[in-house]
């Protein structure tokens, strides 16, 4: 794998204009200068090696020189800032490479330590190497042997613990492993007992947060997800010196996620505009929070600043076709441009959104796509076009075990036919209530576009 390569493809344009100014020179700054103008273009090996005449061995030896100086130049010679860039745009493999890069020097150091053993549980736990993550758990436990505070080293060992757990209980819901996760929770719950009696606030922190991953990944209804996450806050205030800065903003992020599911959409819009303000180089690298920010502001009808938004932070991610963020980028657009009723731009990024998704699955992104194609078409085409994408879509749907009635993906199609046949051209009394569920939580945006469906029929 080539790291510098790898480094590259994830930058936006202003990143890649401060590389141009790092100091290089020679056949250093030419291979820099290559991969740049061909970043996500493949360029091959032999090409490169061609047009620089460089050996193999010159060329890899040259990326690692370059990748180790644009570390230093973007991040100013902070290690522990660059391995948080690497984990926030998913460049897993360069994380841990660095990370084992740099061990030795900081072997004895705590703070480095937690820092490898919080990043390499990040991201998609397929990446997740359970040996490595062990082994800076045991380089944490050796650490605090020093430690004069018998109940603060008793707060780590905790810890350790439910820190694996809480990245557990994702990979259990990836594979729909109900039993495991339960199993997990009645633990948590039972180490609960004896983590507030001894006021383990790190342990009480991640604990916390473990306790809404299970009640919001299994929709146990036994959970406020909501209230485990105002219980975190409060004990974090405790420990901030070890617990990741971002992870703290995290919680609040999260707290304004509940509150849009809610359908509370001003309260948890405020929340994310003292997020953008206070921490605007934490919050604007939290892609997913950024998104639910982008929909709350459909919701609002703040169009002006969603689109802001989408061409500071999104925009970059489609012009180089990202696959993923790329994808749920051109997803973004098209929502705008069809609430702005530019119907044309709407076609071309469902496009790009068509072709990303083609190339690099995801089957929450593809549901998306065909709703917002289907809206596309009812909203320029003839019926009989209309008719023949409708017939598919609830083929499609049915085909991936949805269930009509039950599935709200189907009833939005449902609303959108129904709609095409109303010769009164409204959705009529039965409807009603399909259509309530579309004005609240997270389906509000597609409340909105059945809105514009509406009134073109009126």
């Amino acid at each position: 794998m080539n790291y510098l390569v790898q480094f590259l493809s994830v930058l936006k344009k202003s990143e890649i204009e401060k590389l141009k100014l790092i100091p290089l020179s020679g056949k250093e700054k030419k291979l820099l200068d290559l991969l740049i103008i061909y970043k996500n273009k493949n360029l091959p090996k032999d090409i490169i090696l061609e047009k620089l005449q460089l050996t193999e061995s010159h060329f890899y030896k040259a990326c690692s020189v370059i990748l180790d100086k644009c570390y230093r130049f973007l991040f100013h010679n902070d290690f522990f800032e660059s391995i948080r860039f690497l984990s926030k745009r998913d460049l897993y493999q360069n994380l841990k490479h660095e990370i084992l890069k740099q061990e030795k020097r900081y072997a004895n150091d705590l703070k480095f330590n937690l820092l490898a053993f919080e990043l390499l549980q990040r991201g998609s736990y397929k990446n997740h190497e359970e040996k490595l993550i062990q082994h800076f758990a045991n380089q944490i436990k050796n650490i605090i042997q020093i430690l004069s505070d018998e109940n603060l080293k008793l707060d780590f060992l905790y810890f350790l613990e439910i820190r694996r757990m809480r990245s557990k209980i994702f990979e259990l819901a990836a594979l729909q492993q109900t039993e495991k996760a339960l199993f997990i929770k009645k633990h948590l719950l039972e180490l609960q007992k004896q983590i507030v009696i001894h006021q383990h606030r790190l342990a009480s922190f991640h604990l916390y947060h473990a306790l809404y991953n299970y009640y919001n990944l299994f929709k146990d209804s036994e959970g406020n997800p909501e209230s485990w996450l105002n219980k975190a806050l409060e004990a974090s205030e405790y420990v901030t010196e070890y617990i990741e800065p971002d992870d703290i903003i995290n919680t609040k992020a999260k707290i304004a996620e509940n509150l849009y599911y809610q359908s509370q959409f001003h309260q948890a819009i405020n929340i994310y505009i003292q997020l953008k303000e206070e921490y605007p180089h934490i919050f604007f690298e939290d892609f997913y929070h950024l998104t639910k920010y982008v929909q709350l502001c459909f919701i609002l009808d703040k169009l002006e600043e969603a689109e802001a938004i989408l061409n500071q932070y999104f925009l970059d991610y489609l012009r180089i076709l990202h696959p993923s963020r790329g994808t749920m980028a051109a997803i973004n657009y098209s929502k705008l441009f069809l609430l702005q009723k530019d119907f044309h731009e709407a076609n071309l990024v469902l496009q790009k959104a068509r072709f990303l998704n083609d190339k690099n699955f995801f089957l929450p992104y593809e549901f998306e796509i065909r709703l917002l194609e289907s809206t596309l078409i009812f909203l320029t085409q003839d019926l009989d076009f209309f008719f023949d994408n409708i017939k598919k879509q609830f083929k499609y749907f049915k085909s991936k075990g949805l269930k009509p009635r039950e599935s709200n993906y189907i009833n939005y199609l449902r609303c959108l036919k129904k709609l095409s046949q109303n010769s009164s051209k409204k959705l009529g009394k039965e409807y009603h209530k399909i259509y309530d569920t579309f004005q609240r939580g997270s389906y509000a945006v597609y409340g909105k576009l059945l809105n514009l469906c509406l009134q073109k029929n009126e």
